[in-house]
């Protein structure tokens, strides 16, 4: 397998990772701000990069992918409320661009 696939790979957890927050609207724990151990295990289940266990008996940052993918849902909102991202399509591509 090519290295831009393996790189896709992650690209695909994430996205698979925002429509498991979406459809299922996980609660966060008022704590520490993170999932629960079931919600965590059932978005591991579903990643690429998972790691392999059985029950759901860690909690989410046992999950390093998993954990990465939530630290970069958060922080990319938190610009997005500041308005330090704005998301702008190409004129020409319709690609969208990260703009300041």
């Amino acid at each position: 397998m090519s290295t831009d696939n393996l790189n896709l790979r992650i690209v695909d957890d994430f996205r698979e990772f925002c429509s498991f927050i979406e459809t299922e609207k996980p609660p966060l724990s008022s704590k520490k701000e993170v999932m629960g151990k079931k919600d965590a295990f059932s978005i591991n289940s579903r990643l690429y990069y998972k790691r392999e266990v059985d029950k759901p008996h860690y909690q989410q940052e046992h999950y390093p992918a998993l954990d990465l993918l939530f630290t970069l849902a958060i922080e990319g909102q938190k610009k997005k409320r500041k308005g330090e991202y704005k998301p702008a399509r190409h004129k020409k591509t319709g690609v969208v661009q990260a703009t300041k």
